[in-house]
């Protein structure tokens, strides 16, 4: 489920929270650093909110599941030639 916030300039941004790696706290301000961000120019959304009221939205946003996929494409390869490995030694 995608998630509305507004950035501290008052733009929306829709934010899948299976992407947001970190919260950080800044005075009045949140910081959530979304990875796979590719056109932002900072992979950081600020927004005027506490902390904890960021994390309980995304929380409440996560889907039901045991895995969350990693972003990193070379997490993906390494997972992707375990498959194969443990294919070819079952038969």
């Amino acid at each position: 489920m995608l998630v509305r916030f507004e950035d501290t300039k008052g733009k929306p941004a829709w934010i899948n929270p299976i992407h947001v790696k970190m919260l950080r706290q800044k005075k009045e301000i949140t910081e959530m650093y979304v990875s796979g961000t590719p056109g932002w120019n900072s992979p950081y959304l600020k927004v005027r909110m506490p902390m904890d009221e960021v994390a309980d939205i995304l929380n409440a946003a996560m889907p039901d599941m045991a895995f969350v996929p990693d972003d990193d494409a070379a997490a993906a390869q390494q997972q992707a030639a375990g498959t194969v490995a443990a294919t070819s030694l079952l038969g």
